[in-house]
């Protein structure tokens, strides 16, 4: 490999991202309550509940925000997280509820 170039190897560089076109997502919140209200009615006729795990930001769409709308529309019963500063973040919006 020593006299080769690395891009004969490997080919060429990627172009640039087209900043032209950005992929663009929308959340329903209404549709969030409605997909959280068909899992808990599954749940329940397993006489089981319902855990929310926000995690990564409500997957960039803000944990507090997203774990607030449904504590409030839905009437979530506990959140999980996958790291001590979500779970903190989320404490501090809700001393009530368990996290």
């Amino acid at each position: 490999v020593g006299s080769f170039p690395v891009t004969s190897i490997v080919g060429k560089a990627p172009p640039p991202p087209d900043t032209e076109y950005r992929a663009v997502h929308r959340i329903r919140l209404s549709s969030l309550s409605h997909n959280y209200n068909c899992v808990e009615a599954s749940a329940a006729q397993q006489k089981c509940s319902v855990i929310v795990v926000v995690k990564a930001d409500g997957y960039g769409h803000g944990a507090v925000s997203t774990a607030v709308h449904l504590a409030d529309s839905v009437r979530a019963d506990a959140f999980a997280v996958a790291t001590l500063e979500e779970g903190i973040a989320l404490r501090k919006a809700f001393e009530t509820i368990p996290v």
